[in-house]
């Protein structure tokens, strides 16, 4: 009984199924090392019930492992975008994330749709404080630093956060 063991494991519970059925569900997890949207437990068969928005079905997905998705707050450069991740402050009653207490933004596009697709360029990014928009301006998280000028000219727009722009720099 893997989901069994793994729901044991992460609600750290000898008897986890209510407890899991109530604060799992509804929610992205790794799911076999992707993210999946667990709708619910099929205990019995050892598998999750997982929708995906795309083709609007819902799948069961047999379970090898299992784990919770809480990505920090911040931003994420991903492969062709950033995704600005928020946690709301609210109550923290769920173990995983969801869209009652997360948002997804990606800066470039301006998109809020939150799906796997999306939670996996997150899942797989690295967390950055300096970014660049489509526009050229560079941001150190939501604030606007500078601009690129040319592609050898970087502008700084606020003294303080001078050092950050030449490691950023640096690192590009």
């Amino acid at each position: 009984m893997t989901l069994l063991k793994e729901l044991q494991r992460i609600m750290d519970m000898p008897d986890p199924v209510e407890e899991a059925n109530k604060k799992l569900t509804k929610c992205y997890m790794i799911v076999n090392g992707e993210i999946k949207y667990v709708s619910s437990y099929m205990h019995d068969k050892d598998a999750v019930k997982w929708y995906d928005r795309t083709s609007d079905r819902t799948t069961a997905l047999l379970v090898k492992t299992l784990d919770v998705f809480l990505p920090e707050s911040g931003i994420y450069k991903c492969a062709d975008t950033y995704i600005q991740v928020v946690k709301k402050p609210l109550r923290q009653w769920q173990r995983s994330m969801s869209e009652s207490f997360y948002t997804v933004q990606d800066l470039l596009t301006g998109s809020s749709r939150m799906d796997t697709l999306v939670l996996t360029k997150v899942l797989q990014g690295k967390k950055v404080d300096v970014w660049v928009s489509s526009e050229a301006n560079i941001y150190y998280k939501n604030s606007r630093i500078g601009f690129i000028k040319d592609e050898n000219t970087l502008i700084c727009e606020n003294k303080h956060f001078k050092q950050e722009l030449l490691d950023w720099s640096r690192n590009v």
